[in-house]
């Protein structure tokens, strides 16, 4: 009884002790009992778990943060922000606070707010690994993993290699984006896809050296292709995505716009079509929405390079319907022009145009260009369709005003090119296309520009030729065939161009043949609005050789008038039938046409001969021609050929009435069989039908009908064949005639 006092007394001593003991044992049992709760996903039980402990020890911050962090696993994110207001009130200096505000953020899928707290604690505790380590996950989230990447290199130890290797993946793909932003000067903007290009390779060849970084390597060779699109080596990207196939690599879709791209542009557009209906049945996520309208308005263009005409057309329909007119940003109280409409109904405006729609083209772009008159991208589009309609100098206006918003800009500059092209302003041309292709030598618009230019320094030849298969009329004769030749010279001093040409026409007569050959040479001078050919020739038709000369000139008077003049000294015109008999003709003519757009032309000629024989001729002609129809495969055209002649002499011993009349309205049905970018096939049926009157013999009936296909290929030939049988009287008798005839233009 008398150590009682003794024990009470070393037990009154030693309590303070153990309770202190005690309670830290007991909250950090109670953090590792909710942490193991909420590493199994049982987030209920870890917040009870969490809110228990920290009743009972209110001044833990491992507890308070716990909580936080489960309550934003559990998804119950305003609990969490408001646990984590708490703890910045209740622990405003240390780190982990912010950290826990910081995965709440992280969990509602705000990086940029989760960045803006781990930003505090590592200015907190800048010192501290753990703080460092999240800092360079919070810049790498937040889109920003250049400045992640620099501090994970001051602190090399915070990584693992793998946690290094995809850092560096998202470094090369940042870079790999800023490639493709504009760069002043031009010649600066390929600088940035050369370095991550450069960089992509030193990487890839040194993680080839390291086991663990296969999918590594497969991530940046999947990376890079953006980075060759933005380098235009467009070759190079499905050289690269071929050899991933092959090798069994599924590419994922995000990365497949820049291979339908490169496969459009080296002219595939069926595996492009493939590629881009793939992608858009992709569906809508973080990064399909943004890519969708470029990939829409790829697909419009593969159908339409691939001959679906009518698929291309509902694509780019559909792409610009679903486009508003606005956009409203939370936040903005001003509602935003969106610029993807503005993508959207360009390219389906020129989808017209590109369908031969030219007249719908043109309205719509006049109302666009009305509503946007400061945008050049519209007045350029609009200089194409007037370009096309036949309008150059209306173009030429719209690409002045065009030049004085966006001096610099290569559509502009490449429309001026195409519009001095077909002005006949070579010297202009020259300059604009050489500037083109000394700042864009990579683009495929400049290219195709060069290529035209080079086509158009090339020599070229010219054939025409005839036979008649069944005619024995006064007129053409009978097993009549001929054609004429010319071989032009390269361009020299722009405008002037050297030619040299042989030619033929035989017949028969009353089974007498007669030959006429001839040889030409002269000079031919182009500038704009002036064209203009001299040429002397050698003929023989059975009395020497005859000297003779021509020389013809046209005149464009404006977008729809030209005027032609033309003379000539023994007239390669002069019927056979009198040269046979050694009478020869000299003559002089002037044409007009207008031509208010590509779908209606009249074609006007008078022509006065005079013949050695003492005869006088007036001809007559009026040639017209209005488009009934116009779709993607074919046309529909009427046409009117109307001639007057007069001869003055009555007992000529060649086909040479005193007057005559033709009238013969008919059409035209042309259709494509085969398109494929400069390559162009087509056929065609002509049916007229109409009224011949010569003086003396009354007015009889004329029939025609003939059939004819042209292949155009690569720009550099174009060729036509065609057959007709006519039904007409001569002189009162009937006659009927099958002719087929054949032209050629070879650049070469």
């Amino acid at each position: 009884m008398r150590l009682l006092p003794f024990f009470i007394f070393a037990l009154v001593l030693l309590l303070p002790t153990y309770t202190q003991a005690n309670q830290a044992l007991s909250a950090n049992a109670i953090y590792q009992q909710a942490s193991q709760l909420r590493d199994q996903q049982k987030w209920a039980a870890a917040i009870a778990s969490f809110k228990e402990g920290i009743q009972r020890y209110p001044q833990s911050l491992p507890l308070a943060v716990g909580l936080t962090m489960t309550l934003a696993d559990a998804g119950d994110i305003d609990s969490a922000r408001l646990q984590a207001r708490k703890l910045h009130t209740q622990w405003p200096d240390q780190p982990d606070s912010y950290i826990a505000a910081a995965y709440v953020e992280f969990r509602d899928q705000k990086p940029h707010a989760a960045l803006f707290f781990v930003d505090k604690a590592y200015t907190l505790a800048p010192q501290l690994a753990y703080v460092q380590r999240e800092y360079i996950f919070a810049l790498q989230r937040a889109g920003m993993p250049v400045p992640a990447f620099n501090l994970s290199e001051e602190h090399p130890d915070l990584l693992t290699p793998a946690q290094k290797r995809e850092l560096k993946g998202d470094v090369l793909a940042e870079r790999t984006r800023l490639a493709t932003a504009p760069a002043r000067p031009d010649s600066a903007r390929f600088n940035i896809a050369d370095r991550v290009l450069a960089d992509y390779a030193r990487t890839i060849a040194k993680w080839q050296l390291e086991n663990q970084a296969h999918s590594d390597i497969i991530r940046l060779r999947i990376d890079r292709l953006s980075a060759l699109h933005a380098r235009k080596r467009y070759a190079s990207i499905i050289q690269e995505y071929e050899a991933l196939v092959e090798q069994g690599i599924n590419v994922p879709d995000y990365a497949l716009s820049v291979v339908a791209s490169s496969y459009l542009t080296l002219r595939e557009p069926e595996i492009a079509t493939r590629l881009y209906e793939r992608l858009l049945q992709t569906p809508e996520g973080e990064w399909r929405k943004p890519r969708r309208v470029d990939d829409e308005i790829g697909l419009y263009y593969a159908l339409l390079e691939s001959g679906r005409y009518d698929d291309a057309l509902n694509v780019i329909t559909q792409a610009d319907e679903r486009q508003p007119i606005w956009l409203y940003i939370p936040g903005q109280p001003e509602r935003l022009p969106n610029p993807r409409k503005l993508d959207t109904a360009l390219t389906h405006t020129m989808a017209y145009y590109a369908l031969d729609d030219l007249e719908k083209a043109q309205s719509s772009l006049d109302e666009m260009v009305e509503k946007a008159p400061n945008n050049t991208v519209l007045r350029t589009a609009r200089a194409t369709v007037y370009r096309a309609r036949g309008w150059p100098r209306a173009a030429e206006r719209e690409l002045q005003l065009a030049q004085t918003m966006t001096p610099r800009a290569s559509d502009v500059e490449a429309g001026q090119a195409y519009t001095a092209l077909q002005l006949q302003e070579w010297q202009q041309a020259d300059m604009l296309i050489s500037d083109l292709v000394t700042r864009y030598p990579e683009e495929p618009g400049v290219q195709a520009l060069e290529r035209d230019w080079h086509i158009h320094q090339r020599p070229e030849l010219r054939i025409e030729a005839y036979r008649g298969l069944a005619s024995d009329n006064p007129a053409v004769g009978n097993r009549d065939w001929g054609f004429d030749s010319a071989i032009y010279t390269s361009p020299f001093n722009h405008n002037w161009r050297a030619f040299a040409g042989a030619g033929q026409a035989t017949a028969s007569f009353d089974d007498e043949n007669i030959d006429y050959r001839w040889q030409r040479a002269g000079l031919q001078w182009r500038s704009r609005a002036i064209s203009v050919e001299a040429e002397l020739s050698a003929n023989r038709f059975g009395y020497g050789t005859k000297t003779g000369a021509r020389l013809q000139g046209d005149i464009d008077l404006s977008d729809d008038w030209q005027l032609g003049l033309h003379g000539a000294l023994l007239s390669r015109e002069t019927p056979l039938r009198a040269l046979k008999d050694n009478i020869r003709s000299n003559s002089t003519g002037i044409a007009l046409r207008w031509a208010p757009h590509e779908k209606t032309s009249i074609n006007m000629g008078l022509t006065y001969a005079r013949f050695s024989d003492g005869n006088h001729r007036l001809l007559t002609l009026l040639m017209g021609r209005q488009r009934l129809l116009t779709q993607p495969t074919y046309q529909i055209d009427a046409t009117l050929d109307l001639s007057f002649q007069r001869n003055t002499l009555h007992n000529a011993n060649y086909f040479n009435p005193r007057s005559d009349l033709t009238v013969v309205p008919g059409l035209t049905f042309n259709q494509t069989l085969h398109r494929r970018y400069d390559t162009h096939w087509r056929h065609f049926v002509t049916l007229a039908t109409g009224a011949y009157t010569q003086k003396g013999y009354g007015t009889g009936a004329l029939i025609s009908l003939g059939y004819g296909q042209r292949i155009s290929l690569n720009k550099v030939l174009e060729a036509g064949l065609s057959i007709t049988g006519t039904s007409r009287p001569y002189d009162g008798a009937r006659e009927k005639e099958l002719r087929i005839q054949f032209d050629l233009s070879y650049r070469f």
